[in-house]
């Protein structure tokens, strides 16, 4: 991966009231974040494969050509690829478990063409058993990152179009809120 690309370092953190809290649940779903995190970075579908279920989900907001949802390992591993090319880096600042999700929450800025951004971003990762099968993002300014992927990621930087009735990755949106 090229210097500057979108590299989440997650890190463990203790729970606050450790007497009442499930040490094994919470390590375990801190794993599975971390375990996205670095298949998201490295790009290895293998590995999102293993902590993820076959209709894996992630949705961008927005109107810009990431937004939407993506379904399946492949389609999914494409927005982090889309994000590392514009020039985004992700710093993860903190990270907390629930029963059945994880919150993965941080920065995440970038500067390309004369465009920046400097936006925190929350990512909600949601289980099924012990799997990962839906990831939300959730942004303090929508518009802004939109704007800037639309402007740092020309269109010849984008993967091919998903395959045809498949709502996935640089369909232009329509009526989408951010």
């Amino acid at each position: 991966m090229a210097d500057g690309g979108f590299r989440p370092s997650l890190t463990t953190m203790a729970p606050v009231d450790s007497a009442n809290a499930d040490i094994s649940q919470d390590q375990k779903l801190r794993e599975l974040a971390q375990g996205f995190g670095r298949a998201a970075a490295t790009q290895d579908a293998q590995a999102l494969r293993k902590i993820t279920t076959d209709d894996v989900t992630l949705t961008v907001p927005g109107t810009s050509r990431l937004a939407g949802r993506h379904q399946g390992v492949d389609d999914v591993l494409q927005v982090p690829g889309a994000l590392q090319r514009a020039g985004l880096k992700l710093e993860v600042l903190w990270v907390a478990t629930g029963a059945s999700s994880v919150v993965i929450c941080g920065r995440d800025h970038g500067e390309r063409h004369g465009v920046t951004l400097d936006v925190t971003v929350a990512m909600v990762l949601t289980l099924t058993g012990d799997r990962i099968s839906g990831v939300v993002m959730h942004l303090s300014d929508v518009k802004a990152f939109s704007t800037y992927v639309d402007a740092a990621l020309p269109p010849r930087d984008l993967p091919p179009s998903p395959k045809p009735g498949r709502e996935g990755l640089f369909a232009v949106p329509t009526n989408r809120n951010g």
